[in-house]
């Protein structure tokens, strides 16, 4: 962890490093190969750290759209900010 004020900062509860690995591992698409593209996602955290309010960003099609809400819905929890109004958004390469 570094010292920043990771308290004000909305993250992963599992390290950035660790949500990339969890990312890399569960991606269903990238087994059929890497394309080089990414879809890019926004959203909010609720109280108890789950992504709600999950939108797409940048698309490269419906599969991958699905795969990425796929991995932010049902991956790790993330850092709850009060008073929080920017989402967050995370690229997700394919």
């Amino acid at each position: 962890n570094n010292s920043t004020s990771s308290q004000n900062v909305t993250q992963p509860a599992i390290s950035w490093t660790a949500y990339q690995k969890y990312l890399k591992t569960n991606n269903k698409l990238v087994k059929n190969g890497l394309i080089n593209q990414f879809v890019a996602l926004s959203f909010h955290v609720d109280q108890s750290g789950k992504p709600v309010q999950i939108k797409i960003v940048h698309s490269i099609g419906i599969d991958y759209d699905k795969e990425a809400i796929r991995l932010i819905d049902t991956g790790p929890k993330w850092n709850y900010i009060p008073n929080r109004s920017a989402p967050i958004v995370v690229r997700i390469g394919f």
